[in-house]
């Protein structure tokens, strides 16, 4: 069996006294869209920030393409090729569109880069035709386009996505997630943090559902979309849409 691209074993996370992460064990093979679900306060953000080197875990071991990254500070896992679209877009509000978008591409030669940048204006055209406006002066879900723009700038081989569809409408929300499809399909392996359950379990391969910091249940995606308990308890009423 090939080694998973990701590894996490017996993840745990602290906040001063506060356990927000307790004994957190899964794998992310290449190639893979891997969703973390569970209700706000679950510990999601916790794992996905302590994978992308933001947090330091209290225990465990992260394994990334075999090597142990568990100490290892985020500036320098962009350039192995983990990236993390952090919650909140989080994009440089003052500096405009272009120049968000030349910071994501600073690892790459000065060609590659502007050819890589050409190449999201090809993707996301409102932000070619708004390049030299403000990133503030997006909406929001232009603002969460423009994020993962400028984290595939750094050609990754792992995106982290932490909460992509927060606080969007739903028809941007189908955006988004189109988007996501279109990361797969080039080849990126994905770890997606999302509190729209239903969704994210749709779009993925295998789920994780986290309760109070722990991993309650696990399992293929469409295994946990036909499971009524896990409906019940995490989804709302109602089967999901086949």
């Amino acid at each position: 069996m090939a080694e998973p691209l990701l590894s996490v074993k017996d993840l745990s996370v602290s906040y001063g006294r506060v356990e927000a992460v307790r004994g957190v064990t899964f794998d992310v093979a290449a190639g893979s869209l891997v969703t973390l679900v569970g209700a706000n306060g679950a510990g999601k953000s916790s794992i996905i920030n302590a994978v992308s080197g933001l947090v330091r875990p209290s225990h465990g071991t992260i394994l990334f393409d075999g090597q142990d990254i568990t100490r290892t500070k985020s500036h320098r896992l962009v350039p192995r090729g983990l990236v993390q679209v952090p919650e909140g877009r989080q994009v440089l509000a003052t500096m405009t569109i272009a120049e968000n978008l030349q910071m994501g591409a600073r690892t790459l030669p000065r060609r590659d880069a502007a050819a890589a940048i050409d190449e999201m204006y090809q993707r996301f055209p409102v932000l070619g035709e708004r390049r030299a406006l403000p990133a503030g002066s997006l909406s929001g879900g232009e603002q969460q386009m423009l994020a993962i723009a400028r984290a595939m700038l750094a050609r990754p081989r792992l995106v982290l996505m932490d909460e992509p569809s927060m606080g969007l409408a739903p028809k941007i929300v189908d955006g988004v997630f189109a988007v996501i499809d279109e990361i797969r399909a080039s080849r990126a392996t994905v770890l997606l943090v999302e509190q729209n359950a239903r969704r994210a379990l749709q779009a993925a391969d295998e789920g994780h559902i986290l309760q109070n910091g722990e991993i309650v249940r696990s399992g293929a995606s469409a295994d946990l979309l036909a499971d009524d308990d896990i409906i019940q308890a995490y989804l709302g009423t109602g089967r999901a849409k086949e």
